[in-house]
């Protein structure tokens, strides 16, 4: 479980550079993004969207699955919030 949670935070990682890579890379010398198209605004920034989405569900999905996986030494700091979040913000939403 260690290195599927490590795998995934180290790619989750790697997406988000590859996110700020591609819009520094569409920056012009003002500091404007340059888009050749309208089209191709909205599919990049849809690109870019999805890539942070990509990004963030795997960081945050290898950080818990490791503290998962040490939940007796370490692991409750991390979770524990996160199990306090569940129980606070989400059940009592599903039933109003």
């Amino acid at each position: 479980m260690d290195v599927v949670g490590a795998f995934s935070v180290l790619l989750g990682i790697a997406l988000f550079v590859w996110k700020a890579m591609r819009r520094f890379d569409r920056i012009n010398e003002c500091g404007v993004e340059r888009f050749s198209s309208y089209r191709r605004m909205i599919l990049g920034r849809a690109g870019d969207a999805a890539l942070w989405l990509l990004a963030s569900t795997l960081t945050v999905g290898g950080f818990l699955a490791i503290a998962h996986h040490y939940e007796d030494t370490w692991g409750m700091l991390v979770l524990g919030p996160v199990y306090a979040w569940m129980l606070v913000g989400i059940v009592p939403r599903r039933f109003n």
